[in-house]
Formats: C-alpha cells, sequence, structure tokens
C-alpha cells in the first residue's frame, strides 16, 4: 500500500520515465542546423506575495520581469562560408505563481500563469504569447534552504519571435535543487550557493525555423547552475539585490547561457 510519501516518490519516478522515453518519430526536414547559441538576461523588476501560506494558507505571487536575448545560430551551409545570423529581442514578463497545500507532507501544488510581450531589436516584430504551468513541489524538510524538487507540465502558446518559430508544445519538466551551502563571505556579507538541476522533455520534436529556413531539433534540454545570495543583501543606488541564478542550458541544437536577477 502507498503511503503519501511513496506517493510522491512513485510520481516523481514516473515523470522521470516519461521525459526520458524517446518522442515520436519526425519527418526529417529540409535544411538541418548544426547549432544555435543564445544569452538570456532576465531580470525580476517587481514582485509582490499577493498571499501568503502562513497568512492565507495558501500563496500567490506576482511578478514582472524585463528579459532579453541575444541569439546567434550556425547553419551547414553558413558554417562553410562563415557566415552567422544575429537576433537581438526584449520582453516584458508578467507572471502569476500559485502555491496550495496538498494532503501528502511538504507536497504542494504549484500553478503559474505567464504572458510575454517581445520585441525584436533588428526588425518591426512585436510578439504575445503565453503558457500555463501546473506542478507539484517538494521540500524535504518543508524548507526552501532544504533539497526541493518540482515535477511539472507545461503548455505554451504559439510563438513567433525574430524568425524563431515553433508551434505549440507541452513540455514535461523535472527540477532539483540541492541544499543551501553556506561559510563564504564576499567581502562582509555571507554568501549562500545553492546548485539546481532541470530536465525538460518536449511530447514531440520541437521545431525551430530560421527566416533563412534552417531547422533545429529540440527534444530534451539539460539546465546546469548555481544560485547566489548574500546577506544582508547588496545595494546598489538603495535597491537591495536579489538572489542571481547563472546556469548552463545544452541538449540537441540549442545550447545557452541563463543569467537570472
Amino acid at each position: 500500500m502507498l503511503t503519501p510519501s511513496n506517493s510522491f516518490v512513485f510520481l516523481v519516478v514516473a515523470v522521470c520515465a516519461s521525459i526520458a522515453w524517446p518522442a515520436f518519430a519526425q519527418d526529417e526536414p529540409a535544411s538541418e542546423a548544426e547549432q544555435q547559441d543564445y544569452v538570456s538576461v532576465r531580470i525580476d523588476v517587481w514582485s509582490k506575495n499577493l498571499r501568503t501560506i502562513e497568512r492565507d494558507g495558501s500563496g500567490v505571487k506576482l511578478k514582472v520581469a524585463l528579459a532579453t536575448s541575444v541569439f546567434r545560430y550556425k547553419t551547414l551551409d553558413e558554417l562553410l562560408e562563415r557566415d552567422t545570423e544575429l537576433i537581438n529581442s526584449i520582453g516584458v514578463r508578467p507572471k502569476l505563481e500559485f502555491e496550495y497545500p496538498t494532503s501528502v507532507t511538504n507536497v504542494s501544488f504549484v500553478p503559474e500563469l505567464e504572458l510575454a510581450l517581445n520585441r525584436s531589436l533588428d526588425t518591426s516584430n512585436k510578439v504575445l504569447s503565453g503558457a500555463a504551468t501546473a506542478g507539484f513541489l517538494h521540500r524535504r524538510n518543508g524548507d526552501d534552504k532544504d533539497i526541493r524538487t518540482r515535477i511539472a507540465i507545461k503548455y505554451g502558446s504559439k510563438y513567433e519571435l525574430d524568425g524563431l518559430n515553433f508551434d505549440d508544445y507541452l513540455e514535461l519538466s523535472l527540477k532539483v535543487y540541492l541544499q543551501e551551502q553556506r561559510g563564504f563571505r564576499v567581502g562582509k556579507r555571507n554568501l549562500t550557493l545553492t546548485p539546481f538541476g532541470e530536465v525538460r522533455r518536449f511530447t514531440d520534436t520541437l521545431e525551430f525555423v530560421t527566416e533563412s529556413g534552417a531547422v533545429f531539433d529540440v527534444e530534451t534540454q539539460y539546465e546546469i547552475g548555481l544560485e547566489f545570495n548574500t546577506d544582508p543583501r547588496k545595494m546598489i543606488l538603495g535597491i537591495a539585490l536579489p538572489r542571481l541564478k547563472l546556469s548552463y542550458v545544452f541538449g540537441n541544437d540549442v545550447k545557452g547561457i541563463n543569467i537570472r536577477i
């Protein structure tokens, strides 16, 4: 008989198996790309807890972030010509995060809703997209400073940005935050480091198509990184800097660096 804790472990194993299962076979694209590199910077400019579990029994947080990306992709033909295409964009991303405790100890239901208004710096493109995520978050001892495991399923709307186009998609993910590591210092501030990793699997191969007709296939993406936090917080112009996350994303034809502040 499954206990609540064993049920969650079984659920994590089932999601891992789903992520690892091969995607359905796809027709070979006419123009296969070699790789795409990118650097993405996301800054949470404002956030507010509208409800908290401690005070209201459930949590609701509203975030507004600025995101900018620089893409560099090279096709097989362009590789021979030493030619590349650059794409630059900036976007505003409001996001609602919810959290509801469940009957399983230290497990919460965590749905999210996110919109993104993107503007190209190289073209006149303005694109509005959206995504909805439903997941479960497990805190080993009920503490965000301890090991956290999150499994989720995400649906994204059709997205069009600067010549990189793809259809609606469904994504499975497993993300693990390890325990905070203390004992470091930066000047007079205590520094904590939190390693994390995530694997994302698309139920069908996701195909990015560039303006030149090159195709990038994405089935599985991996992300590994570190989250940095200082106590007291570093101040710049009277504003306390939030946590800093640096990560490397790789897998299939796409790889890059994410910087989140």
